[in-house]
């Protein structure tokens, strides 16, 4: 959900920015109405003509099931064109509305809906206390809660690995070291026998 309110963020600005050089007219509200009326209609046919090709298919009728929804993308394509119609009929209409009233729009972080910059202070404290932009604000919070939880987790992970190898390698070092002592310990003691020998040997000369 978050990263949808991001690209519908994303898409306002990039709206705002394009706003004066590529602006569309506004489309009426009976010209909207007829719109979504003709949209409904290529719904239905829609619906129906993909029945028919699955059944023509079924039945083993592939070049009538293929016909078929080659027409379906046909009617897709002019349904997506007055929805795209619609959709920016009411950009162009908000965006007109700004315009009369010589005021720039800018879009909320939070939620993503167009403000007027400069608004009524009332108009800006419904907003912030709006079902939409309070939800997504909740979520954004708990969001970023979970994503801090998630870091700090992952830190004392890392951090418990590299303080774990520093202790295997200062005992790597110290079992070393105390090898080292041994092996001189021994050298040490073969040494001294070995000097005791020459002494028995010098008092049997002697004798």
């Amino acid at each position: 959900m978050m990263n949808e309110v991001e690209r519908k963020i994303v898409k306002g600005k990039q709206r705002l920015a394009l706003s004066g050089k590529n602006e569309l007219p506004a489309i009426s509200p009976a010209q909207t109405q007829k719109n979504q009326e003709q949209i409904n209609i290529l719904n239905e046919r829609i619906n129906d003509l993909e029945a028919e090709a699955e059944k023509a298919g079924t039945d083993g009728n592939v070049e009538q099931a293929q016909g078929l929804m080659k027409l379906c993308d046909q009617l897709k394509e002019e349904r997506d064109s007055l929805r795209k119609q619609i959709e920016n009929g009411h950009w162009n209409a908000t965006a007109e509305l700004a315009a009369a009233q010589e005021k720039q729009m800018e879009v909320c972080e939070v939620c993503g809906a167009f403000l007027i910059v400069g608004d009524a202070q009332q108009r800006i404290d419904d907003h912030l206390m709006g079902k939409q932009h309070m939800g997504f604000a909740r979520l954004k919070a708990a969001v970023d809660e979970v994503s801090a939880l998630v870091k700090a987790a992952k830190d004392e992970r890392q951090y418990g690995r590299s303080s774990s190898s520093t202790d295997d390698s200062r005992r790597d070092k110290e079992r070393d070291r105390e090898r080292e002592r041994r092996r001189e310990r021994d050298r040490e003691r073969e040494r001294e026998k070995e000097r005791e020998r020459e002494r028995e040997k010098d008092k049997e000369k002697e004798r």
